[in-house]
C-alpha cells in the first residue's frame, strides 16, 4: 500500500511538459535499453555501465519532477508507474473514486509522448469494442478493419470487473500476448 497522507485514502499498486521533458525521457529510455543490453552480455566496460545507469537516475528524476508538478501527494504511486514502464509490464491501480487514477495515467502518457485511451467497462461492452471490428464499406465494396482502443500505447481499463468474462478475456489476450483475435482470426 502506497499512502497518500493527511488521512487520505491509499491507493494499492500491483505490478504485473516541454519538448525537452520528453527529449529526455526519450533519452532515458534508450540509455536504459542500452544498460539493458550491456548487462545482459556482460560486458566488461563498467564505466559505460555506470554512466547509462546514472543518465537514466537522471531523466527518472527529471520525470518525478514533472509528474509532480501535476500530481500531488503520490510520489510512491508515481515511482511504481514509472518501474512498470521501465520494466515493460502492466499495473493496476486500485483505488476510490476522485484519487486521480485517470490523470495520473494521462500524464505518464503526455510525459512519454505515448498515444493514450480510457476504456470504461461496462456490462453491455463486446470485446470488438475493445479490439476493433471489420466493417462492410459500400464505397469500396470491402471489408476494413477499424482497430480498436487497445491499440494504442497506454491503456487504461476502468471498472474492469462490470464487464463480461469474454470481453475481460480478450483484454487479457492483448496485455499478455501482444495480439488481438477478431472474427476468429489472431
Amino acid at each position: 500500500l502506497c499512502g497518500l497522507g493527511d488521512g487520505a485514502k491509499a491507493f494499492r499498486v500491483m505490478n504485473s511538459p516541454g519538448p525537452d521533458v520528453r527529449d529526455a525521457v526519450a533519452s532515458g529510455l534508450l540509455v536504459r535499453t542500452r544498460a539493458v543490453s550491456i548487462v545482459e552480455e556482460l560486458s566488461e566496460d563498467r564505466a559505460t555501465l555506470e554512466a547509462d545507469l546514472q543518465a537514466m537516475r537522471n531523466t527518472l528524476q527529471r520525470m518525478m519532477t514533472e509528474f509532480e508538478k501535476t500530481i500531488v501527494g503520490q510520489k510512491g504511486v508515481i515511482e511504481e508507474l514509472l518501474i512498470t514502464i521501465l520494466a515493460g509490464r502492466h499495473n493496476l491501480l486500485e483505488g476510490v473514486p476522485g484519487l486521480a487514477k485517470t490523470l495520473m495515467i494521462n500524464t505518464l502518457a503526455r510525459l512519454l509522448s505515448l498515444e493514450f485511451k480510457r476504456i470504461q467497462f461496462t456490462p453491455d461492452l463486446l470485446p470488438g469494442d475493445i479490439t476493433g471490428m471489420t466493417v462492410w464499406d459500400d464505397k469500396k465494396r470491402e471489408f476494413l478493419f477499424h482497430r480498436g482502443p487497445v491499440f494504442r500505447q497506454l491503456v487504461l481499463a476502468d471498472e474492469l470487473n462490470r464487464a463480461t468474462p469474454k470481453t475481460q478475456s480478450a483484454l487479457l489476450e492483448a496485455m499478455e500476448e501482444h495480439q488481438i483475435t477478431v472474427e476468429g482470426q489472431t
